[in-house]
This record gives structure tokens, sequence and C-alpha cells, in this order.
């Protein structure tokens, strides 16, 4: 055990230790290894560790702090001058700069070395505590193999920025590394929580367990190329928690101005979030994001260009709307939870429509005649356009004014305690998007904006509260003006049970 203050340190939070520190870390080495102990105290100080026989502890993360004396260096900087696997340890320590958001906790790469040393060799950081930075790890050139257990992120404009090393005259490529994170809790991040730039052809991989991200105004995870050409999902997350993150109203990074997102991927061959509750996601150029047994009722629409794709399976969807079409969408598990509050969700492909109805239903309307309302006026539908594939499916229009509010007959009578999937098939023609719900004696789904340009088809199940008539997809005319959609059909089919339920919601009944 090798005391810094053995060799002259204060730990004062005033007097520079930076050469005491540095000579207690050169006797470790000198001395074939070991632990350079910080004691309890406040200590200024960068240090560079160039030797994986040193691990680097405190006293714990509240007693040992260590702040930097040279805020244009990391507090400390991994210069390690050989790629051995041996595992380097950092504990029970706080890395901050106090006084402002500025500086670097951990620095990988930023003095001149031999070429590859800095790309392999396990790196654990264990109960550190980051805080009031604005890099709280900086990884320049990829690296492999940095496993961070039980750290607390706070206040910084990034808390892991990782930028890939290019290829050039006397160094060697390096992809976006390997990240292994678990049980940390991550809050505070100005600009993004997680950034990685990987722009090589290549693979690594980042997986983030157990972990809490909340009270992040900017980006949870702002990916900017991350391959996975060695057959490896380049970014997992698991039971990860998600609360009140993106929420300044913009960021700049890298001289880019962006509106926060729960997550944007960019060239990000394939993502998966698992077990996680998601926000508003951005997809870019090739990106392929899998989100598996999520609770999606935060996702809203995911902003995506032709390029990318999102197949969610065995979500949870408690209440609310999701307006993305995906490539692949199933709803399962926990919905919803009780009864009433059924949520929508948009069945896929959506490419035409078909005739065929369940054989349990309760209401059904393949708009093959037109639609008689009632409400607060009575209006029957109007043939429409219809489709261009088929060509010979039958549409109603349907017309809705300021304040009206309409809905199909016949009705239905509702069965307390049983499970419905309500089916509609529609598209917004003109006007302002209007609401529609299935409602009746009681509130038995949330209410969905019918803003569809393009054929969609919803779905929605949820268990009645209690009995009655009157029951039907209410339409909620608009705020001004009148509004036109086009109905391709509507059904509602009972079910005795939740899971007979979901497998006729997310079958192709109303979507070929």
């Amino acid at each position: 055990m090798y005391s810094v203050k053995d060799y002259g340190a204060v730990g004062d939070g005033v007097a520079d230790d930076t050469l005491a520190v540095q000579a207690a870390y050169d006797a470790a080495v000198q001395g074939g290894g070991g632990t350079l102990l910080f004691p309890t105290g406040r200590y200024r100080c960068n240090l560079s560790m160039y030797s994986r026989s040193v691990d680097i502890r405190g006293e714990g993360r509240i007693a040992s702090k260590l702040h930097a004396a040279n805020p244009a260096k990391g507090i400390l900087n991994a210069v390690f001058r050989e790629g051995s696997w041996n595992g380097v340890t950092i504990a029970d320590l706080e890395l901050s700069n106090p006084s402002a958001n500025s500086g670097i906790g951990l620095d990988y790469g930023s003095d001149p070395y031999a070429p590859y040393d800095e790309y392999s060799g396990i790196v654990n950081v264990e109960r550190v505590a980051f805080n009031h930075l604005d890099r709280c790890i900086y990884r320049r050139h990829g690296q492999i193999a940095l496993w961070l257990t039980n750290c607390n992120f706070s206040v910084a404009n990034y808390h892991i920025f990782v930028v890939g090393q290019p290829e050039s005259p006397g160094r060697g490529l390096m992809h976006g590394g390997c990240l292994f994170v678990k049980h940390s809790h991550f809050d505070g991040a100005k600009l993004a929580s997680l950034y990685v730039h990987s722009p090589v052809v290549g693979t690594g991989q980042w997986s983030i367990e157990d972990c809490i991200f909340e009270a992040n105004p900017g980006f949870v995870l702002f990916a900017d190329g991350f391959a996975d050409n060695d057959r490896v999902p380049a970014l997992n997350f698991v039971r990860c928690w998600n609360e009140v993150n993106a929420t300044a109203t913009s960021v700049v990074i890298e001289g880019q101005s962006y509106q926060p997102a729960f997550a944007r991927l960019a060239a990000c061959e394939r993502a998966i979030f698992e077990d996680t509750p998601v926000g508003q996601i951005v997809l870019r150029d090739n990106s392929n994001l899998l989100l598996s047994r999520c609770d999606i009722g935060g996702l809203g629409a995911v902003d995506r260009d032709p390029s990318c794709s999102v197949t969610i399976e065995d979500a949870y969807l408690y209440s609310g709307e999701v307006k993305e079409v995906c490539r692949s969408f199933q709803v399962a598990g926990k919905l919803p939870p009780a009864a009433g509050g059924g949520a929508w969700w948009p069945r896929i492909p959506l490419s035409a429509l078909s005739h065929a109805f369940g054989a349990d239903t309760v209401l059904k309307n393949d708009a093959s005649a037109p639609i008689e309302f009632s409400g607060s006026t009575t209006r029957m539908t109007v043939t429409g356009s219809g489709p261009s594939s088929p060509p010979t499916h039958h549409v109603q229009e349907l017309s809705i004014n300021v304040g009206e509010t309409l809905l199909p007959t016949p009705q239905a009578n509702l069965m307390s305690g049983n499970w419905y999937v309500a089916k509609y098939i529609y598209r917004h023609q003109a006007g302002q998007p209007i609401k529609m719900q299935f409602t009746g004696n009681s509130g038995d789904t949330d209410q969905v904006t019918l803003d569809s340009a393009s054929w969609r088809t919803l779905v929605c199940i949820f268990k009645a509260g209690s009995a009655g008539g009157a029951n039907s997809f209410y339409h909620f005319g608009p705020s001004t003006g009148t509004t036109v959609i086009e109905i391709g059909g509507y059904s509602l089919t009972r079910f005795s049970n939740r899971n007979d339920a979901l497998i006729h919601g997310n079958d192709s009944t109303l979507a070929v």
C-alpha cells in the first residue's frame, strides 16, 4: 500500500498535490506494483497512470475527493504503455471540479505514446463518483474493456464520451471499444449522458445493465456511427430506468444544434433495449433498433428516415398512443394492468386492407356501405376514393365539424370483466387532426389522434370496467373548421381472457 500522504500530499483542497501523488505512484511501479491510496481528504492533482501493476483507491467517494490541479488535464490520465489484459482497478473516490463544470475525470490517451498500447486491457471503475466536469470519462481512441460498477455520474456536459480511432500513419484503427456498465446512476448530463462517435468499420459493444438515467436535460444516448460487423449487437440497454430526461429545448453537440431525445442513433447497425422504458427516439443512416419487453408509453413518434427500422416485441403499453409505423410490432405482457385505460398502437404492415374480421365480433363494419353516425348530430358517410391497393376495397368518408361528437351505429353492450380488442382503419384527408376514443358508459380506452395521411390500422386492448350499452368509436370534432377522414373499417371483439385478446390484437385480422 502506497499512501500519497507518505510522499508529501496535503489533501486540504488548496495545495497542489500533483508532484507528491505522482511520486507515490512511481514508487509503487518501481516496487513491482500495489495500491495507491488516497486517505480521507481533498487532493488537487493530475495523475499519469502508465502501469497496469498499480490500482488506485480511496477511503470512500464521500471521504476521498480528487480535483484537477490543472483543469486542462484529466484528474486521472490513463497512458498505459502495455496492452496487457491485467486489470487495473480505480475505486472508492470522487472525481470532481466543484468550482465549475469543466475538465475531465478519467482521460484515456491524452499523451503521445507508442501506437496500440492504449487499445486493450481491463480497467475496473468501482464505487466512483463523478461530478461537475465537462466529461466524466473521455476515451479518445475507443479502447477495449472498461468496466463500471456502482458508480454515480452527476452534473456534467457528458458522462461518458468516446471517439473511435480512424486508421492513420503509425496508428491502427479502433472502433468505439467495449464498455460494460452495471448498477450505476446517471443524472445532470447537459448535452448527453452517453456519447459515442465511431466512424470506423469494425465492431464494439456497449452493455448498460440495471442503471438509472434521470433528470438529464440532454440526450441519454447519442451514438453517431457504431457498426457491429462481427455480429455482436453494438448497443445494449437492459433493465434500465428512464425518467425526466431530454428536457432541454436544444443542445449543441460538436458544433451542431439538436433537440434532445431519449436516444439518437445514426449509422448504428444494431441497438437493443430490453425491459427499459423508452422515450423519444431519433434514427438516421441505416440504424436498426429492437425494443424488447419495454414500456413504450413514452415512445411517441419515432423520428426516422426510410433507411432505418424499428422492431418492437412483447411491449408494455399501459396508456397513451404510439404513432410510429414500425417494421415489426407485437404487443404483449401487462396490457393494460386494470380495467379501462386501453392504449392504442399501429398494427403493421399497412400496405393493404382486408375485409376479414374475427369470428366473435361484437361490432364490425367493413365500410362496404355508408355508415350512420349519431351523437351531437346525425350523419351518413359517403363513399371515399379508397386506397390504391386493393382497388376494389370500399372506403367511407366522414366529415366532422367544430364541437361535434359523432359515433357510428349500432353501439355495443359490454360485459364487465371481459377483454375487448378494438381495431380501426383510417387515413386523415383534410382539416385539423381529431381525437377518437372507444368509450360509452365508461372511458374504456385512451384517446388517439387521427393524424396519419397514409392508411393506418389502430389496435387497442382493454378490459371492460362496467357493463352497459352505448359504447362505440367516439369521434371528437376539431377546434376549428371541418375535418375529413376516410374509414376503411372497424371491429370490436370480445374475449374471456387477456391472452386470447393479445393474440387477436397482434394478428392481421384487419391488415394484410
